[in-house]
């Protein structure tokens, strides 16, 4: 079998004629592309984000109403209210 070509320099030195073509590292473009990728990928975040919390808030308003309504608990005190008196003289 024929061994592959490992490096881009070692493409370089087996095919000089395309040594004018910079790769897209030396030309700036890989970076460019990387750039506008990543911008993308945040604004897309930033969108799912907003309609989670659009979507949510109903389901979020009805869930909390729900809560305070069923988990209220009337605090009854376990020992009745013992009345002070005077002792009788």
């Amino acid at each position: 079998m024929y061994r592959t070509i490992d490096t881009i320099h070692e493409y370089r030195l087996r095919y000089p004629d395309t040594a004018s073509i910079p790769t897209l590292t030396q030309s700036g473009l890989l970076g460019l592309l990387l750039a506008v990728q990543d911008r993308k990928a945040a604004e897309a975040a930033k969108r799912r984000a907003m309609w989670k919390r659009i979507w949510g808030a109903p389901t979020n308003a009805c869930g909390n109403i729900w809560r305070t309504l069923t988990a209220a608990e009337f605090h009854h005190p376990q020992n009745p209210v013992e009345m002070v008196t005077r002792p009788h003289a």
